[in-house]
Formats: C-alpha cells, structure tokens, sequence
C-alpha cells in the first residue's frame, strides 16, 4: 500500500509517531467527525489533529510556562482516548476565546472526561469546517485546534450555560449528569440554568448561533469533488 496506512487506530498512530515513523507533513487522523458533533451541525468528514499539538501533548513541546506546558502535557495512554471522549462529551458550547486566539466563528469547544497532566479538567477546541494534509494530499476536515487543562474550562461552561437563551446558543450539548458531576469538583454552585438543558440545545445552523460551518455536507469536501467532479461549480463534467 502506498502512503500511511490511515486504517489504524489512533493510538496506533500516536505510536508510530513517537517512534518517527509517521509521515512528517500528515496530520493524524482521530475518525470521522462523530455522532454527537453531526448532530450540532458538523459535515460528516475526517476529524484530525495537526502534529504540533501532539508534540505538545506527548512530549510537552510547547512555548510557556512550566504550569501551562503540564496543561497541555498527558500520557499517550490517557491522550489516546481522546477520540472516544470527544465522541462522548461533557459538554460543547459556543468558543469564547478572546485576543489572538478569538475563533469564536469557527470553533466548538467540547470539554471531555480527560486529564492532563496538571490535573485540570480538559477542554478541545475543534475547528469547524478547516483541513489536513492525509499521505500529502489537502483534505477537508473539523480539526481539533488545541487540547488542554484550564482552571477556566468549568467556569466558561457555567457562563455559556446562564448566557444560553432562546434568542442565543452559547451551548450546543449538555450530559447533565457528567456536567454537574464536573461542576461540583470544580466547586463551582450548580447554575439554575442547567435545569432546562439536557442532550441536544442547538445547532450551529440555527440564526441564533453564533459559529458557521464552512462545509455543510460531506458532499461539499474537496475529496467528494476529487471522486466525483465538482457538482456545484462544474455539473457537466460531474459524476450524475
């Protein structure tokens, strides 16, 4: 087989990237985009994460602090869940970065069941509707853009649950009882809120959201097009 086998797991890429056996340009592939970020509006396409930040992750190759290279510090055994943590959240509310990192159009927040190795409760930043390289070739794909344990992850899910209204989607899925069981640890009180929202609270295709997806069907990714023709600029010459 030509190129990187993209069949294996996960954690076997992680592997196989700690023993400089990963293609250097690729990024790694954490599945396809799962259920519960479809359901919020996601396109059905790859979910991948660039080799930087799992430099960060596993061998703490980030600029800052010895407090915030532990914050996006883990073990490769806690640091290969992450695909199965994203795919069943804590919560994914309506990212609030602010300065440099402000993203709030394009990026979810999904705050997972994971901790680094500062002991913080981690927060994924999931680009929406962005890209990767996978065996050289540029991919559309939702890329997780950063991993992390904040001392803030479980106060920006409290502020996104009192600002959720009908008029404003500041959260977009809620485990109750994962959500409260977090906010407790945290020592934060229970906010009021929380009692009206369980499972699915919005869409990132409603008005009232305020992040887009770029690509709304796996029919719009480049490689569709690449099989099949560019049926939405070039019909005549696509697949039927």
């Amino acid at each position: 087989m030509d190129g990187y086998d993209y069949t294996k797991s996960f954690e076997q890429q992680l592997e196989d990237y700690n023993n400089k056996e990963f293609p250097k340009t690729d990024a790694l592939v954490l599945g396809g985009t799962p259920e519960v970020l479809r359901k919020i509006g996601l396109a059905g396409i790859p979910l991948v994460i660039n080799q930087q930040h799992v430099n960060a992750a596993l061998n703490g190759n980030y600029r800052g602090t010895q407090q915030e290279i532990l914050d996006h510090s883990f073990t490769i055994s806690e640091f290969s869940k992450l695909p199965e943590k994203i795919a069943d959240p804590v919560a994914v509310i309506q990212d609030k970065r602010t300065g440099k990192a402000a993203a709030s159009e394009s990026v979810v927040d999904v705050i997972v069941e994971m901790t680094a190795k500062s002991g913080k409760q981690v927060l994924c930043a999931v680009q929406v509707g962005s890209s990767g390289h996978i065996n050289g070739i540029r991919v559309d794909a939702n890329k997780v853009a950063t991993v992390h344990g904040n001392t803030d992850t479980v106060t920006r899910l409290v502020d996104a649950i009192n600002e959720h209204t009908t008029d404003s989607a500041s959260v977009y899925y809620v485990n109750k009882g994962k959500t409260t069981n977090a906010i407790q640890r945290a020592g934060n009180p229970i906010p009021g809120g929380l009692n009206d929202l369980d499972g699915f609270t919005a869409s990132i295709s409603e008005s009232r959201s305020v992040v887009k997806n770029r690509i709304k069907d796996a029919t719009q990714s480049q490689q569709f097009k690449r099989w099949f023709g560019d049926w939405q600029n070039d019909p005549a010459n696509a697949s039927k």
